[in-house]
């Protein structure tokens, strides 16, 4: 089964800024890329930002976007496996 994928949508109408529109991207590419191991596979997300998300620190964004996948139905019971030495 393929692993879930992600699209961050972060529109002029957030900020005519392309830096912080760029900021925003990226702080939440890093929260995703953090949680994609304990997700459910087979999901295509589109994640659209809405501009107060300008003002939120990167532990509310990654608290928003927790309670959205939990919500979501995305979260995995199981815990991911750790890496192991072969």
């Amino acid at each position: 089964m393929k692993e879930t994928r992600f699209a961050i949508v972060v529109g002029h109408t957030v900020s005519k800024k392309a830096v912080i529109r760029n900021r925003l991207r990226r702080r939440l590419r890093e929260i995703v890329r953090m949680r994609l191991p304990h997700l459910v596979p087979g999901f295509d997300v589109v994640l659209i930002v809405r501009s107060p998300a300008i003002k939120k620190t990167f532990a509310e964004l990654a608290r928003g976007l927790d309670f959205v996948l939990a919500r979501g139905g995305l979260v995995s019971p199981r815990r991911p496996k750790q890496n192991q030495v072969r």
